[in-house]
């Protein structure tokens, strides 16, 4: 027998040895192939539910922001009704120098009437309807 010559029972033997090696290197990839599809199952099952729990935070910062946005446009609301309101420096100095030259000509006849002997009845009645009257000018000013 040659080197490159086999008998038939080692070929036999050897090709038996072949098949049941490559049944069992089928049986392998099968079993890989099986977890390979139960972890592609697996991670789909674990992306969609993570899909669907994102989409569900996404909506309920969607609907927080409408939230805060619709306070703010009360806010802003509010601001504006309230800067419409408040009167303005011009028109308050104005008033304070009206009641304030009312207050210096009141002074001055009070004043005038104590230099005559009007007395301090007189004069305490004086400075009383200057109060009144810058009390009456703030309250309607404020009023607006």
């Amino acid at each position: 027998m040659s080197a490159d010559t086999c008998p038939p029972a080692e070929l036999k033997a050897r090709i038996v040895a072949l098949e049941s090696g490559f049944s069992a290197f089928k049986e392998l990839m099968d079993e890989r192939d099986r977890r390979y599809e139960q972890r592609s199952s697996a991670q789909d099952t674990a992306v969609g539910s993570a899909l669907a729990t994102s989409k569900e935070a996404v909506d309920k910062a969607e609907t927080a922001t409408e939230r805060r946005l619709e306070v703010l446009n009360e806010l802003r609301g509010v601001v504006v009704d309230q800067s419409r309101e408040f009167s303005r420096k011009a028109e308050v100095d104005l008033l304070v120098n009206s009641l304030g030259g009312r207050i210096d000509t009141l002074t001055s006849i009070v004043n005038t009437q104590q230099a005559h002997g009007g007395g301090i009845k007189d004069a305490f009645g004086y400075v009383v309807a200057a109060a009144g009257l810058l009390l009456a000018g703030i309250a309607i000013y404020f009023r607006h």
